[in-house]
């Protein structure tokens, strides 16, 4: 979401000012990015069991919030559970009498054997936990579509595909679009440059604390990888005496 944030300044800023092709599409990028990390946040915080030093405290509400994370979603309220199952009786029975209707040969062993697949198929689908049917069916199909999309916006913007008169114009607004002929091609304008080097520095700090937070923690962890005693003892000992210089950071923040 950081690096289309940087993005759509660019695109947006650069003649013809506006919501376009490019800055419109980079917009969607970081709304989508940006509610999918929102929601698996409140998804993982709302399932999540209460810690163990906190069980005698909140007994009833560990339980609660335990059951949430770990109990199928249909077995969580009576009504989701019939609902489910009457859906895949539903879907036993039409699949079956349609392949039963069909002219195949061994017609009846054919039903019987999709039956027994789909049932089987079903009752996986019906214990998987909220956070796996959240996943499965809205974070993966949100995900995959945020993918293709972005690849659509990078190939559109390399091959030129936005190179137009309709995107040119930025027309995403309520009062319709606008084409300045003088700034086109070639940007004059002395505003141009700061909102580059704007978005330019947005992006670059979102990817760049991005790779330091993932060498750190590579770096912490690289020592369980190895099979030598000698060189995981050292490497334990470099993690612990960079927690002890960082001991503060963590304190402050929590």
């Amino acid at each position: 979401a950081g690096t289309a944030g940087g993005g759509f300044i660019l695109s947006y800023f650069t003649p013809t000012v506006g919501l376009s092709c490019r800055s419109g599409g980079y917009m969607i990028f970081g709304l989508v990015t940006t509610f999918l990390m929102l929601a698996e946040l409140f998804v993982w915080w709302y399932t999540s069991p209460i810690r163990p030093d906190k069980i005698r405290k909140h007994g009833a509400q560990y339980v609660r919030a335990l059951s949430r994370g770990t109990i199928s979603l249909a077995q969580s309220t009576s009504f989701v559970g019939r609902a489910l199952q009457r859906v895949g009786d539903v879907g036993v029975a039409v699949c079956t009498f349609t392949i039963l209707r069909l002219p195949l040969r061994q017609r009846e062993e054919k039903a019987k054997r999709f039956a027994e697949r789909w049932q089987n198929h079903f009752k996986r689908v019906q214990n998987m936990t909220v956070r796996q049917w959240v996943e499965r069916w809205l974070f993966t199909p949100l995900e995959a579509f945020n993918l293709c999309f972005v690849v659509y916006l990078l190939f559109a913007q390399t091959t030129g595909a936005f190179q137009n008169c309709w995107c040119q114009s930025s027309p995403w607004s309520s009062i319709g679009g606008y084409l300045d002929f003088t700034q086109w091609k070639v940007a004059n304008n002395a505003d141009v440059a700061r909102y580059w080097i704007e978005g330019t520095a947005i992006s670059c700090t979102v990817m760049g604390v991005g790779t330091i937070y993932l060498v750190i923690e590579w770096c912490l962890q690289a020592h369980l990888s190895t099979e030598n005693y000698e060189d995981a003892m050292r490497g334990l000992k470099n993690v612990r005496r960079f927690r002890r210089f960082t001991f503060w950071v963590s304190q402050s923040s929590a």
